[in-house]
């Protein structure tokens, strides 16, 4: 940069004395812009920023940025559109890789593509075409078009010894009051600006609201700019915040008051339990009462009459999540307050416990406390634990029944095939979900699975993901799993638990073209895999609109398989 400042002076000063040796120096032409001075180079730019993408079918260069003074501004090409040839002729990656080392700084968008124009013989103003694949129109696949544009020769403005951004400023070292110079603050808002604006919201750093939140309070600096330079550098910078703005909003949707019903068949189903739970309650303690005894003051575990209370009934208060402890990897439910009771949390008792609460979060409501108010019956030998960091001495319990999250209640006594139904169980009524044929589309069975999803029906739910394991590992091979099934509770849990709360709904919004995963020549009777990609906008209500958003808790981009023409399922092992 010093030396063009240096050499620019020496051009104003020193072209009617011929100064020698100048013509070793880039050639500049001066001319007076607005209040400043553009000085012109020889090297010449396309004003793109790309990624290289030459293992991709087709091979090419993404755009990932469209700088300020690109001449192809002005023209349909987008950022996160993939070129795919210059002027006619096709990227093709290089076999050696001493070739592609040349090849990609010199490509467009490269840090020396000036090399690639110098050898087209090419100038300012050289109009180049571009074939460039982007998302097609109506969400599934691509489509093709070819965009022509302009080269340009790189600029430099000034005002006086000051360096100016564009032809009106501003001045790149100067911040005008606020908390960074023009030039920093520039580089860093692309910097965030290109994490949305290329390829959307499938990069898992894009945490839409909170990043529309921190977009919004640039705004002030925006129009400062538009208003104090008015010119070419401050109509862009406003536009590029525009279309972040717009796209950090999120796509807004229509959800009628219909749409949500299965959320109120979830409250329902909740409600219906809670109250089982509370008449199945009230009636086992009522069996109990005359075996009961008061839970404290407890007798001494060592000193006391231990005989006289064991086999006997106790009603302990709740036990929360701090109530837990581990010992030698062993878990123990505590309740204390004059004297101490311990359950055995590893017990086959307190599993079906725990597996009773399991089956609720999975058919009614995933949003449950986890606390415990147990009734139990008391076992002969004391025990001694470390509870907040001392030893303490009580009895042990064998819970027989048990209200979890104050919404569930469990006869533990019950074992139905090693199970204890909660109360109300048993007459649920889940919707049957409508069958769906095999040659379903991807976004069919993914609307399906929603469906599935909102009606809390996880059997319907778990079938549509695929049952073998597929991936190509490029230079590595093909991993291939003939049978795989997923491990998807968890998921389910935490995908109704999303539903009910924070996501109103999710649309498939995008469809790649199929793709080869496996081609059947692998290996003797490999079987034909393709894959598409999809990708969903996942619902939320904000300031009373129902508009896409994403965080890390959502996945957006999904993986769907088909071996040998079948029908599509899901590849992605993962919740929404």
């Amino acid at each position: 940069m010093k030396m063009a400042l240096a050499v620019k002076w020496m051009v104003v000063a020193g072209v009617a004395a011929g100064i020698a040796g100048c013509s070793a120096l880039p050639r500049l032409k001066i001319g007076p812009v607005g209040d400043g001075t553009e000085s012109i180079q020889d090297d010449l730019t396309s004003g793109l920023q790309t990624a290289e993408m030459l293992d991709a079918d087709p091979a090419g260069f993404r755009v990932t940025w469209i700088d300020w003074y690109s001449q192809f501004r002005d023209t349909d090409l987008r950022i996160g559109d993939r070129i795919i040839a210059l002027d006619g002729e096709r990227y093709v990656k290089p076999a050696r890789l001493e070739d592609l080392q040349r090849m990609l700084p010199k490509a467009i968008g490269g840090y020396a593509e000036n090399q690639s124009w110098k050898e087209r013989a090419a100038h300012d103003g050289t109009e180049i075409t571009l074939t460039v694949q982007r998302r097609a129109a109506g969400g599934v696949g691509v489509e093709t078009l070819t965009v022509r544009g302009q080269l340009r020769a790189e600029r430099i403005y000034s005002e006086g010894m000051r360096r100016l951004i564009g032809p009106r400023g501003p001045d790149a070292m100067a911040s005008d009051g606020f908390d960074s110079a023009w030039s920093g603050w520039y580089e860093s808002q692309t910097r965030e600006w290109e994490k949305v604006l290329d390829r959307g919201w499938t990069r898992q750093q894009v945490q839409s609201r909170s990043a529309l939140a921190s977009h919004l309070a640039e705004k002030p600096r925006v129009d400062f700019l538009v208003e104090h330079y008015p010119g070419p550098f401050a109509k862009t910078v406003k536009q590029d915040w525009d279309k972040v703005r717009i796209s950090l909003d999120g796509n807004r949707y229509q959800i009628a008051d219909r749409d949500l019903a299965y959320r109120r068949l979830g409250e329902q189903r909740a409600a219906e339990i809670a109250t089982a739970a509370t008449r199945a309650r009230d009636s086992f303690i009522a069996s109990l009462k005359a075996e009961t005894i008061a839970a404290f003051p407890a007798i001494d575990p060592i000193l006391g009459d231990r005989k006289a209370v064991t086999g006997k009934a106790v009603v302990l208060p709740e036990i929360g999540p701090r109530d837990w402890i581990s010992e030698a990897g062993h878990g123990w439910l505590t309740a204390g307050e004059r004297g101490w009771y311990f359950v055995d949390a590893d017990s086959r008792d307190a599993q079906r416990m725990f597996m009773a609460q399991v089956r609720y979060q999975k058919y009614v409501r995933p949003q449950l406390s986890e606390t415990y108010a147990i009734i139990g019956r008391i076992k002969p030998n004391p025990k001694m634990l470390v509870v907040g960091g001392r030893a303490v001495t009580g009895l042990e319990v064998t819970p027989i029944g048990v209200t979890i999250g104050a919404a569930l209640f469990v006869d533990v006594r019950v074992d139905k095939a090693g199970a204890s139904p909660f109360a109300g169980e048993d007459a649920l009524v889940v919707p049957a979900q409508p069958a769906l044929r095999d040659d379903a589309t991807p976004r069919q069975v993914m609307e399906a699975w929603v469906a599935a999803l909102k009606a809390g029906e996880q059997a319907t739910w778990t079938r549509l993901y695929a049952t073998w394991e597929a991936e190509d590992w490029k230079d590595e091979g093909v991993l291939y799993h003939p049978y795989h099934e997923p491990r998807l509770d968890d998921d389910w849990i935490r995908s109704r638990r999303l539903i009910l709360d924070k996501v109103f709904d999710l649309r498939v919004i995008y469809v790649s073209e199929p793709r080869h995963v496996m081609t059947g020549k692998e290996f003797p009777k490999a079987p034909v895999i393709d894959e598409v990609s999809v990708e969903l906008d996942h619902v939320g209500q904000f300031d009373g609109e129902y508009r896409a958003f994403t965080d890390v808790n959502v996945h957006r981009v999904w993986l769907l398989q088909r071996r040998d023409r079948g029908p599509w399922r899901i590849a992605s092992a993962q919740g929404i």
